[in-house]
């Protein structure tokens, strides 16, 4: 930025990477950004699933989804994990299935996220990083960078204030 000219006025704490010795932090950072991310969209489609389903949110969930959910979440609970609302064991990958799924998009999301594509190129842009999160890869100041501005910008279409 500073090459082109161009001034971004003062950036704030939490959007500016860290120093380089601190790396790790960088990271729990990106977990913590991640966990709050999901943990909304969770709700928020949830939330929207149950208003648009007349309280049958698991209805409007993409053929297959919900069985490989109950799949996931019988196989957790066979290995001791403590019991988690269905929802939990979607993948990353299934929120855009179902954001942009047609019914859905236009019952439920299009008024919120506006267009289709910001949508997924948002989650495009998000999955890698969330692999590098997840596997406890070192991440990029770039990666830093389109985590933040994609986390705010998709938390703040659904309404959370960060």
């Amino acid at each position: 930025m500073t090459v082109t000219g161009i001034d971004l006025g003062v950036v704030s704490t939490v959007l500016a990477p860290p120093p380089s010795d601190m790396v790790p932090a960088f990271n729990v950072h990106a977990y913590q950004w991640l966990f709050v991310f999901e943990r909304e969209m969770r709700a928020f489609i949830l939330k929207c699933l149950t208003e648009a389903g007349g309280g049958n949110w698991e209805a409007r969930l993409p053929n297959g989804m919900r069985e490989k959910w109950q799949e996931k979440k019988a196989k957790a609970l066979s290995e001791g994990e403590s019991e988690q609302p269905l929802i939990h064991y979607a993948d990353f990958a299934d929120y855009t299935d179902i954001i942009l799924g047609r019914a859905n998009w236009r019952d439920c999301f299009a008024g919120t996220f506006k267009r289709e594509e910001a949508v997924r190129e948002g989650f495009n842009r998000l999955r890698p990083i969330r692999l590098i999160t997840a596997h406890m890869r070192v991440m990029t100041n770039e990666e830093w960078l389109i985590l933040n501005l994609e986390v705010r910008r998709i938390l703040r279409a659904i309404g959370v204030q960060i």
